[in-house]
């Protein structure tokens, strides 16, 4: 299947960032959901590979950096608030299981792995 795709590429005309007097950039709180999925992405990844470290000796390859937060109910109020509901979080990703005929996650990793160490 051939498919066409218009690229367009287009010189910005704008002075370059070092240029102006002020960069304005985006900041995410503690409890937004994009905070909350980065912050379990990299528990997870410092997990794995403070495990292949100590069981290999080396860093394996992993990516565990795709996450999406679902449901979960709040009261707000500026400050504060009130959690109603439990949201749900789901990682996904990929991590070497075996290396040099040694297995080094079981299926069942992920699950022995405390919250308090993300």
């Amino acid at each position: 299947m051939t498919r066409n795709m218009n690229l367009s590429v287009n010189l910005l005309e704008a002075p370059a960032v070092e240029a102006l007097p002020v960069e304005m950039a985006e900041r995410k709180g503690l409890g937004h959901p994009d905070t909350i999925c980065d912050a379990l992405a990299e528990g997870v990844s410092l997990s794995l590979t403070r495990h292949y470290r100590d069981r290999f000796g080396v860093i394996l390859h992993h990516n565990v950096d795709n996450s999406l937060l679902c449901g979960g109910a709040a009261r707000f109020a500026f400050g504060g608030g009130e959690l109603l509901e439990p949201i749900e979080t789901f990682l996904v990703g990929r991590a070497t299981c075996n290396f040099r005929a040694n297995r080094s996650l079981s299926t069942s990793w992920p699950r022995t792995q405390s919250a308090s160490g993300f």
